[in-house]
């Protein structure tokens, strides 16, 4: 009987091990599978700043300003202050960091944690206002900095030339008097108003009354360099028969496909309106020409008398 006590006894004891031992099991899985640490394990979360831009890279002709317009992304654990530079612009360029909605300079701005700024800020690009930048690449580089993070993006600005050119008549006058049946005279200048030369300008007229001739020489400019000019002759002879009054000759400098220039530039050119000058000639009558002449040979001859009474002559 005894026996049988001593070993109940133990058994009990051995149960109650076990049961504190399956006990303290379970509260360490519980506490290991706790929501509550794992949130304060994961809150903490890695600075970080994206910049993205669309058109990183862009292409527009001498002179332009370029603009590019930055997205924002920063990543962290609580609102952040960023400080935004442009450098190492091209010597005599101007570079400007602005806010997207403001023409004001912008130097700082707040971001907040995970949320998408899109085009919060641009940089502009300037070029020199003195002179018209030489074709090809420039760059500048956006710096974006807090106290504790730091990024940077760069930019292409590419420079083509500027293609075109303007007719004009050397006098400035869109008239002149011409004598039916005889070549008349008129100069013409075409000028090279852009940054690159030009070549195969080809000169032409429309509106020629019937019976007129019209021709130029040259009549065409093989090669005209950027902010050069070339005189052309116009020759003008109307028909013998022609009546007195006015007519109209549309004069026109067309560029040629083989001046080896891109189709947009090309179409600019045919379509600008310096191109293209329309002068009136007007027809003298025999009547007003001997009238004219009168007028010349009065003025000839009150000359003469003049100068001879100033000399003491008479």
């Amino acid at each position: 009987m005894n026996k049988y006590r001593a070993f109940t006894r133990l058994l009990s004891f051995v149960l109650v091990i076990v049961m504190l031992s399956i006990i303290s099991s379970a509260s360490a899985l519980a506490q290991a599978d706790d929501p509550i640490d794992t949130v304060e394990a994961t809150d903490i979360k890695e600075e970080s700043i994206k910049l993205n831009c669309q058109f990183p890279i862009s292409q527009d002709t001498t002179g332009q300003a370029f603009v590019y317009y930055v997205e924002l992304v920063y990543s962290g654990p609580a609102p952040k202050v960023f400080s935004f530079k442009a450098i190492d612009a091209p010597p005599g360029w101007t570079a400007w960091v602005l806010k997207a909605s403001e023409n004001l300079e912008e130097i700082q701005l707040e971001l907040k944690p995970d949320t998408v700024e899109p085009y919060a800020i641009r940089v502009a690009l300037i070029p020199p206002t003195y002179e018209y930048p030489i074709p090809g690449e420039y760059h500048v580089t956006l710096l974006v900095s807090s106290d504790t993070i730091q990024k940077s993006m760069d930019f292409t600005a590419i420079v083509t030339d500027i293609y075109g050119y303007r007719l004009t008549p050397t006098s400035g006058n869109l008239f002149a008097d011409i004598t039916k049946g005889k070549g008349n005279h008129i100069s013409l200048t075409v000028a090279n108003t852009g940054t690159a030369s030009i070549a195969n300008i080809n000169l032409i007229s429309e509106n020629v009354p019937s019976d007129w001739h019209v021709s130029f020489t040259p009549d065409i400019i093989t090669t005209l360099d950027a902010g050069s000019t070339k005189e052309i002759d116009m020759i003008v002879k109307p028909s013998s028969q022609a009546k007195a009054g006015d007519y109209s000759i549309t004069v026109k400098a067309n560029p040629t496909e083989d001046m080896l220039l891109n189709t947009v530039d090309l179409a600019k050119l045919n379509a600008s309106p310096t191109n293209i000058i329309n002068i009136r000639f007007t027809v003298l009558s025999s009547s007003k020409l001997g009238v004219i002449a009168g007028i010349i040979i009065v003025i000839v001859i009150a000359g003469v008398v003049y100068l001879f009474r100033r000399a003491h002559i008479w």
